[in-house]
């Protein structure tokens, strides 16, 4: 005890003072590469499940897809990261971020929000962050150039690198705390959905470089999000599965730019300059 005043002691005399942290993410650079996007072969349930129970199996056909060198985000947006940026725009917060612990995932916020994140904690760093593509995303939570082939970010395994329905305890939990995946990647399977910058849209077998989704929505969807949730089944936070279609009631009164639920957040990426 006596070492610890001594310590703080010393710091005072010399002028010292404990710092902020920093407003920049901690980001991992992913080496850009080709990679065949798309259903994972040991996936064969998914075909069964998606054809019977969606009348769709979107993520076929594969595809070669060629992607340039960029930076990813090792967690998912906090809380506390998206509270500090609306007390400093003004800009309206996500329903029930005041009960969330700040160092959960935000969620409840829209594609716009997302991005007017981005846009802002790039004026304040004089960094550009945006949103990932689709093809950035997967190619991130499947390793990037040391390729896995497993069905989650990391791992076979969902209880070791996800937060889903069957360990969640129903609500999002602290970023960081599972297993990370080849790149030092945490939650890209389940906690949150994480928004991306495409508009949803069919995939067609056609090879890509850089893609980044078709330039308008098409009708009955939203922007692609990624990933799974705390909410979700297993099925749902394998690395290829894709959110973008609405079902149900939602799509009723289906509005991209406002659309949200209590389970989407998002992720950074920026580019490399």
């Amino acid at each position: 005890m006596k070492k610890i005043i001594l310590c703080f002691s010393f710091l005072f005399w010399m002028g010292c003072k404990w710092e902020e942290p920093s407003l920049d993410p901690l980001m991992v650079l992913v080496e850009g590469g080709s990679f065949t996007m798309g259903r994972i072969s040991t996936d064969r349930e998914i075909e069964t499940y998606k054809q019977s129970m969606l009348k769709m199996d979107d993520e076929l056909p594969i595809h070669t897809v060629t992607l340039n060198s960029f930076y990813i985000c090792k967690y998912e947006v906090t809380v506390k990261q998206y509270r500090d940026f609306c007390e400093d725009t003004g800009h309206a917060k996500p329903v029930g971020i005041e009960a969330d612990p700040e160092d959960n995932p935000v969620r409840n916020v829209t594609w716009r929000d997302a991005v007017d994140y981005c846009e802002w904690l790039s004026d304040k760093t004089g960094k550009p962050y945006r949103l990932p593509t689709e093809a950035e995303w997967e190619y991130a939570a499947r390793g990037g150039k040391s390729l896995r082939t497993t069905s989650y970010a990391g791992s076979s395994i969902l209880t070791s690198v996800g937060w889903y329905d069957g360990n969640s305890r129903s609500g999002p939990q602290n970023v960081g705390k599972l297993s990370r995946n080849s790149l030092g990647l945490y939650d890209m399977s389940g906690n949150v959905w994480e928004w991306c910058r495409d508009w949803y849209a069919p995939y067609t077998n056609t090879a890509q470089t850089n893609p980044s989704g078709p330039e308008k929505q098409t009708p009955g969807t939203v922007r692609s999000h990624r990933g799974g949730s705390f909410m979700y089944g297993s099925i749902f936070c394998r690395v290829t599965y894709r959110g973008g279609p609405i079902f149900g009631d939602d799509l009723k009164t289906l509005n991209p730019d406002t659309f949200t639920n209590n389970t989407i957040g998002f992720r950074l990426v920026a580019d490399v300059e």
